[in-house]
């Protein structure tokens, strides 16, 4: 009965409110630092593997290990919204050249950190006080409380991330097709693959709404109240974060809106209906306007895509090219480790010949020695042998 108390005061509320500057971005992002650096604003800070470009915020490459974030500044309290309500609206991209295995995912936190703290729950501490919305893009089966492709977490600053991925009562959420786009495919262009997901907060009272290829119709995902402490909504944060880890995927986000209210958009309106001349070229003129701003988002998507790819070649090249020198260098301490030996033993045989030369002098005197002491003792014993027979001995 009381969730369906908050969902119907939720729904009454359903009113075109006003975006929240602060709190919000969206392209083009057209702010650059004294170094030269392009930033998301002056109310967000950005971090990890993250890297701001004109039409997009990538917080990661599709590249094993990589992290990236996005932090706001300013609290929900310091933004002075008229109620405690509001509704965010992410748009993002998730692509890869991953036909079959790719991951990890991205997330929207909505917690009392003041600033993003690393970690490993898709880039953010497991043990937090708010909720967040995870756009899982790796199955994994073997987790014990199963998988969801859009996944709702709440935590009150007890929980730990196994308290949370293996409750009893399993993953809160929805599964939805189409969250990612393989890149490889004909049919990829960067702007006309996109994202969204809607979070609408009010009276504890939680909803989420995807609209999986930004056609500008929602479906419903899920729905549920959140008990949390009193203060938690003055001290709040909005954060993205995304991460690869052996598997990769692009992680881009495109706009994060944030209104004061519960915010419903619906279809996008016909213009069928205009007669007025001008007013249709008008549009044909904006129609325009739009479908070259696609095109040159499409090129700078593909820039990167062609730059982040020749890093990473180049990279490997210069491992291979380091390991090619250690191996070099171990070839050169093994030559030089041979020529030493043949030094020495060329130095050993030379003195052993010039030993054998110099030793020559001495053994023709010792033999004509030895042959004269030798006649010198036949001589006196043929003497003896004559005194004996002549018998004076």
């Amino acid at each position: 009965m009381r969730v369906l108390t908050s969902f119907l005061a939720l729904a009454a509320a359903v009113v075109w409110g006003a975006k929240v500057p602060s709190l919000s971005f969206e392209k083009p992002f057209e702010d650059i630092t004294s170094d030269g650096v392009r930033i998301v604003s002056d109310d967000f800070t950005f971090g990890g593997h993250a890297v701001v470009n004109k039409h997009f915020v990538r917080l990661t490459t599709d590249r094993q290990s990589k992290r990236g974030f996005v932090w706001s500044k300013e609290t929900l309290g310091a933004a002075r919204l008229p109620k405690t309500e509001f509704s965010i609206v992410l748009t993002f991209r998730i692509s890869g050249q991953g036909e079959r295995w790719f991951g990890d995912g991205l997330a929207l936190w909505v917690t009392t950190e003041p600033r993003h703290v690393d970690g490993d729950n898709h880039g953010f501490k497991e043990t937090y006080t708010g909720f967040g919305i995870i756009v899982d893009t790796f199955v994994n089966a073997e987790q014990a409380g199963g998988h969801k492709d859009v996944t709702f977490v709440v935590n009150d600053g007890t929980k730990s991330l196994d308290d949370i991925n293996y409750s009893p009562d399993g993953k809160k959420g929805c599964d939805a097709k189409n969250l990612r786009y393989h890149a490889k495919s004909a049919s990829f262009s960067a702007s006309g693959s996109m994202s969204r997901v809607k979070l609408s907060f009010a009276n504890n009272f939680v909803n989420i709404q995807i609209d999986p290829t930004n056609s500008g119709f929602w479906s419903p995902c899920f729905e549920d109240t959140v008990q949390l402490p009193p203060t938690w909504f003055s001290q709040a944060t909005i954060g993205l974060t995304a991460t690869t880890g052996s598997l990769a995927d692009t992680h881009d986000v495109i706009a994060l809106e944030l209104y004061e209210y519960v915010y419903c958009v619906g279809a996008p309106a016909s213009t069928d209906h205009i007669e007025d001349k001008n007013e249709r070229n008008l549009i044909k003129i904006k129609e325009l306007q739009r479908l070259y701003d696609q095109m040159v988002e499409d090129f700078e998507h593909e820039y990167q895509a062609l730059k982040e790819e020749t890093a990473n070649t180049v990279g490997k090249l210069r491992e291979q090219e380091q390991g090619d020198l250690r191996r070099i260098e171990e070839l050169e301490k093994w030559v030089n480790g041979r020529e030493i030996e043949d030094s020495v033993d060329k130095t050993l045989q030379t003195k052993l010949e010039e030993t054998q030369v110099s030793s020559g002098g001495w053994k023709l005197p010792f033999v004509i020695l030895v042959l004269g002491l030798g006649a010198g003792a036949a001589f006196a014993y043929k003497k003896y042998q004559e005194l004996r027979k002549s018998h004076l001995l």
